[in-house]
């Protein structure tokens, strides 16, 4: 699901549907039903991300309620506390950063983790943003895979594409529709297409989601 156009959501429990307008500076302005991942049943990962507790511009984010309300233009700052669980091999070098989605996806993200250890471990996150000028919802993504750098990992492309980092083709991180955010809220991990030298392949990226409610 891409910047710029409009989304339908349908919900076949309600019975309703919600159109909503995406505009250049926020790629998931929509109604994202937590409720409704895009697989039935949890995947069997290997690579997660669990959330533990945070906080920003003093108020409390539980595991409950990940979200947070914020004014237009305002900055904010705080620390989220995170575990992993990192399933790739012990050689492999995994990258682990943050992206906003609201800010462009070639300049929202930035590194935390140059390469996180394997097992579980826990990471503590600084966060400092300003708020967009548009009310509406955002979001903050953390998130890690095996990658030579973050920039891969937010761009979903593999090292071996020759053009790699390839950003605004579809499957940026900072584009995923309300299916992958609900992934990554019920999960750990979100379903996408990641680039390869011979094309897009779906995987799981270890990653999990902040709401931050822009008023």
């Amino acid at each position: 699901m891409t910047k710029l156009r409009q989304l339908l959501l349908f919900s076949i429990l309600s019975g309703s549907f919600i159109i909503a307008s995406c505009d250049p500076f926020s790629s998931l302005e929509l109604a994202w039903d937590k409720s409704n991942p895009s697989v039935s049943e949890a995947p069997d990962l290997s690579s997660k991300i669990s959330f533990i507790s945070g906080e920003l511009n003093g108020t409390t984010i539980t595991p409950e309620d990940r979200s947070f309300t914020v004014s237009t233009d305002t900055y904010f700052m705080g620390t989220i506390m995170i575990e992993t669980l990192n399933g790739f091999e012990s050689s492999a070098n995994v990258p682990l950063g943050v992206t906003n989605t609201w800010d462009g996806n070639e300049s929202a993200y930035w590194l935390e983790q140059l390469n996180i250890e394997n097992g579980t471990n826990t990471y503590s996150i600084d966060v400092h943003e300003t708020a967009p000028s548009t009310p509406g919802t955002y979001y903050l993504i953390v998130a890690f895979n095996e990658a030579d750098s973050i920039e891969e990992v937010f761009s979903c492309t593999d090292s071996a594409v020759s053009s790699a980092p390839v950003w605004n083709d579809g499957n940026d991180i900072a584009d995923w529709d309300s299916a992958q955010l609900a992934d990554a809220d019920s999960y750990g991990a979100a379903e996408t297409q990641y680039l390869y030298s011979d094309g897009f392949s779906s995987i799981w990226i270890p990653s999990l989601v902040i709401e931050i409610i822009v008023e």
